[in-house]
């Protein structure tokens, strides 16, 4: 029987209904688990609350992601490494796609199950502007707002992008192995390194003992298939040893990152990408001569490699050769790499601050036309015009920075409401409280909505991450970039957070 085209359509539509109901629930009920799992973690025994300094995070999903690597948790450890007198536990009270209204609604029974002596808040990312509901566009994005689908399938868009459009660097190698597939360097816990370390060490042992047995073999036929299992072995091991190096190169492990590396190199000396690891981590390391002349060798491989030739330029402006890093930045801006522009910022800079204005004029406006709204490049492009005398140029640029400067550091109405019911519902429990700014944002609009208030511990993270934005790359500290100016964090990104956190608690807290 022949099927209609009408009948084709309703079938393919009633499916797709059918699939999003499907996903929906399948979400919601993730969604449960994960709160239920998350309050399971939480629990904590309150007969030795004497011995018990107890902390709750609240937020939305950079507070609640990441596990082992979240903020919170590397909060908790850091602190219970100092000696304390009491022991700490860190409650994750983070709320996955939630607005400070839904923040706001938990607080109360967040603060009657759990007794915290310090909440740490750090809100608002999710929320959106109430006072325009009777716009039709609003009130139609507010109404799918409420599925969970739609959040999954936008933030997988801006994550997509995040990755392909914006500050995407080329893979230091293919790594594509049923083990390692799926696994996150960035969020994955040391549960996920132990299972690939494991792996890697059986490749080590079998390849060596294939080898001896194809020494030992006579036939041609045999000899050929053996060659070719030991082929696929090695590029299993291989993958597998970037990948440990990775993770251990992302939480400043380094010595263990090159050890894996100098081994790798040992088995694939003409690797361009295994030249290309190990010499980011010497230069992360402090080692910047031995990282040029391996990025360098790493160069000579490939030389078309865009993060090769930044790493380079970085290597060789931690020794000074100025004249070295020139050649090289010149040589990006020359590229015109779109995918990889989230470089030209960094390159912009260091041409600015060598006041190589043209150079760095260029670089920014290259950057400008792939992120038009950013205060901070605006803001830079003024300042490098202004030093060429380029007075009426600089004027529009400047109008456009203080534009966007007000669009990043402006809060909704109902959030600041939100944020300071929440201040006093904490503070009136008798918890102390911090208010933590979004990592890159500006710290002094937050103080403002609380009106600055002396009862508040207000932590900031915008220096430390602009620095280590400028000297290191975007992915190194985010997954995405689904606030425009920043996004979440990876686990070296939530170091950040936690430097500036902790040290705030062991000053105002610990220390008095």
């Amino acid at each position: 029987m022949k099927i209609s085209f009408p009948q084709k359509f309703f079938l393919v539509f009633f499916g797709t209904l059918i699939t999003l109901f499907i996903l929906e629930g399948g979400l919601r009920l993730g969604g449960f688990l994960f709160s239920l799992n998350q309050q399971r973690g939480n629990k904590t025994d309150f007969s030795s609350s004497t011995d018990q300094y107890r902390i709750l995070c609240i937020g939305e999903s950079t507070t609640a992601l990441g596990d082992s690597d979240s903020y919170p948790s590397q909060l908790e450890v850091f602190l219970n490494s100092q000696g304390l007198k009491q022991k700490v536990k860190i409650i994750n009270r983070g709320l996955v796609a939630k607005t400070s209204n839904d923040i706001l609604a938990s607080l109360p029974v967040d603060l009657k199950t759990y007794q915290p002596h310090l909440v740490i808040a750090m809100i608002g990312a999710n929320d959106r502007d109430n006072t325009m509901q009777d716009s039709l566009w609003i009130r139609w994005n507010v109404f799918w707002e409420h599925f969970r689908s739609y959040k999954l399938f936008k933030l997988a868009w801006q994550h997509f992008n995040h990755k392909i459009n914006d500050h995407k660097e080329e893979p230091l190698i293919e790594i594509s192995d049923p083990l390692i597939d799926g696994l996150d360097i960035n969020q994955d816990s040391e549960e996920a390194y132990r299972t690939v370390k494991k792996a890697w060490l059986s490749t080590q042992v079998l390849s060596a003992k294939l080898q001896n047995t194809i020494n030992t073999l006579v036939d041609p036929a045999q000899k050929k298939q053996r060659i070719l299992e030991l082929i696929e072995l090695r590029r299993r091991n291989i993958m597998m040893t970037v990948f440990l190096a990775e993770y251990c190169r992302l939480r400043e492990r380094y010595k263990e990152a090159e050890e894996y590396l100098k081994i790798a190199i040992g088995q694939n000396p003409d690797n361009a990408a295994l030249y290309l690891a190990l010499g980011r981590c010497y230069r992360e390391d402090g080692n910047f001569k031995g990282a040029i002349v391996l990025l360098r060798k790493s160069l000579e491989l490939s030389p078309d490699s865009d993060l090769t030739i930044m790493e380079l330029g970085r290597s060789y402006d931690a020794v000074g050769a100025d004249e070295e890093v020139f050649k090289v930045y010149q040589l990006m801006i020359n590229k015109n790499v779109n995918n990889v522009y989230w470089y030209y910022p960094e390159i912009g800079t260091w041409f600015k601050q060598h006041q190589h204005f043209p150079q760095a004029e260029k670089a920014f406006k290259m950057v400008i036309q792939k992120n038009p709204e950013s205060y901070f490049l605006h803001s830079q492009l003024e300042e490098v015009l202004l030093a060429q005398g380029k007075n009426e140029e600089a004027k529009t640029f400047q109008e456009k920075a203080d534009l966007f400067k007000y669009k990043e550091e402006y809060y909704f109405p109902q959030t600041i409401v939100n944020y300071n019911k929440i201040a006093d519902k904490v503070l009136t429990s008798g918890a102390r409280l911090i208010c933590m700014q979004y990592p890159m944002r500006n710290i002094e609009p937050l103080k403002k909505i609380l009106n600055y208030r002396k009862d508040v511990i207000f932590v900031a993270n915008h220096d430390n991450f602009s620095q280590a934005v400028k000297s290191h790359s975007y992915s190194d500290f985010f997954t995405d970039n689904f606030a425009k100016d920043f996004g979440h964090c990876t686990r070296k990104g939530n170091q950040l957070i936690v430097d500036n956190v902790a040290r705030a608690i062991m000053k105002e807290i610990f220390l008095q």
